[in-house]
């Protein structure tokens, strides 16, 4: 797997990031050990995680984060990964935004000590607070920087506006800022009215904001980017109802037919094919990926090695 910069970092990190917000709902403890030190020998070191996964199952709290924790201790390997992690994830009570100098606090400095990390290297600030001019939200960021806390920040479901005015600040004092953006985006567009999650606070990347990343050259490192197995399901025939009404319709059916074209020419499989594109843009893009097994690792990260020609990749980017 390949490594790159992490653009407005330092961080050297693998082109594919290894998402783990199945940890405990789907995969058990020890076979997250053995996803995670496969990640590794395959040359990956960039794992994200969220102090709420796994916070709404039943009697549980930050479990992604917990068994992250434990792996790192049991390898010592400490300096062989990446860590992203987010705070300030909404009330799941009364839907109350948690982007506050003291709930973002509060969970950075548990999420520190679950992962048993003395500084996080990338922290997400999970939700937006738009009742707080994004100024102030920047400068909490920045404060954890000069505390020690975290290297540097990103945004995750923000919307273009916000992000613009974000962008814009940071620029006129001259400091980091948002170095990231993490939206949903994919190959495969949702249905506005059958999404997989009904959760109005989940922004993606329409043409606008895919226009403006253009623009603005900012690293996007977005989930859901392998639209939960669409392409690959319908091409095995193993879709289920949920997925099939969330993505199922023209445009997506459109893509599929450009695939199986693709899919011959580059002798590769459909599951890396839908992240490839993604990574051949003209601003940086490290997809968000969750693995179940070994062989599903093995395909998907076939992506971060895939070349693809200009041409097609343009044939692709028009339905951006």
């Amino acid at each position: 797997m390949k490594q790159v910069k992490l653009k407005g970092t330092d961080l050297i990190v693998s082109n594919i990031s290894f998402g783990t917000g199945n940890f405990k709902g789907k995969i058990d403890k020890e076979t997250s050990f053995e996803l995670m030190d496969y990640y590794l020998e395959l040359g990956g070191n960039f794992i994200d995680t969220a102090n709420v996964y796994g916070r709404w199952l039943p009697d549980t709290k930050n479990c992604s984060e917990q068994y992250i924790g434990d792996w790192l201790k049991s390898r010592n390997a400490y300096d062989q990964v990446i860590i992203a992690t987010k705070g300030g994830y909404y009330n799941m009570t009364d839907g109350s935004s948690r982007i506050t100098k003291k709930d973002l606090t509060y969970d950075l400095d548990d999420s520190l000590k679950t992962l048993g990390l003395d500084c996080i290297d990338f922290y997400w600030f999970h939700r937006d607070n738009e009742s707080l001019p994004i100024e102030e939200i920047i400068d909490i960021g920045e404060s954890f920087v000069k505390e020690g806390k975290i290297k540097y920040f990103g945004a995750s479901n923000y919307t273009l506006d916000r992000m613009s005015k974000a962008v814009e600040y940071a620029k006129l004092h001259s400091i980091n800022g948002f170095s990231s953006l993490s939206n949903q985006w994919s190959l495969a567009y949702e249905n506005e009215d059958k999404k997989i999650i009904d959760d109005p606070t989940l922004e993606s990347i329409d043409h606008y904001y895919y226009n403006w990343l253009k623009k603005e050259k900012l690293s996007l490192i977005p989930f859901s980017a392998s639209s939960s197995g669409f392409y690959r399901k319908l091409e095995t025939q193993t879709m289920n109802p949920k997925v099939s009404a969330a993505y199922t319709n023209d445009r997506n059916m459109e893509i599929y037919k450009l695939l199986k074209e693709l899919k011959e020419k580059y002798n590769t499989n459909m599951a890396a094919l839908c992240l490839a594109p993604l990574m051949h843009q003209e601003f940086q893009v490290i997809p968000v990926t969750s693995f179940s097994n070994k062989k599903q690792m093995d395909e998907m990260i076939i992506a971060g090695n895939l070349e693809m020609s200009e041409e097609d990749i343009k044939r692709i980017n028009q339905f951006f």
